[in-house]
């Protein structure tokens, strides 16, 4: 699995201000609904903060962004996850891109929250389906993203692409 930690880019500095706002202010995030068929199975293992369960609350999840031809992002929702695979529909065809986000509130004011994200485009091809696996635990994550071919079969890892990639082919 691809191991990831947190980092940024100048580039996706307007779909990161978004997310940052909605988290750190009084707004909702958006639901990620979308019109394409389900083509990425998003699996959650291990979703653990370690044993401070007690004194805080872990989230993770998936916000979504569209990239138009000039490398711009924008914010299009939030998928939260769970223990539970979700099944979502990414635009085939061209960049996305997904930025995974866990967060480990605390509840006391003693111990500090703190978070974690995983960035990449994402371009998904017609006819494909696609795994997300994602694991965290004790401040520590894994995230993979496998493709599925046409005629099922072998499954393979998608790379991961930093968003200084979008554009190139």
């Amino acid at each position: 699995m691809s191991r990831q930690f947190v980092g940024t880019r100048a580039g996706a500095i307007g779909l990161l201000a978004l997310l940052a706002g909605l988290l750190s202010g009084c707004s909702d995030l958006k639901t990620y609904e979308s019109k394409e068929p389900p083509n990425l199975h998003i699996v959650a293992k291990k979703l653990k903060s370690g044993n401070l369960d007690i004194i805080s609350s872990f989230s993770a999840q998936i916000h979504v962004g569209s990239i138009d031809s000039h490398c711009q992002t924008s914010y299009v929702g939030t998928v939260e996850l769970s223990d539970k695979p979700v099944d979502i529909g990414v635009p085939v065809g061209r960049q996305n891109y997904l930025v995974v986000e866990f967060t480990n509130n605390s509840h006391w004011a003693a111990y500090n929250a703190t978070s974690a994200t995983y960035k990449t485009l994402f371009t998904p091809r017609a006819g494909y389906r696609y795994d997300m696996e994602v694991a965290y635990q004790d401040g520590g994550y894994d995230i993979a993203i496998y493709e599925h071919g046409r005629q099922g079969g072998a499954r393979h890892e998608v790379d991961h692409r930093p968003f200084s990639a979008c554009g190139k082919s």
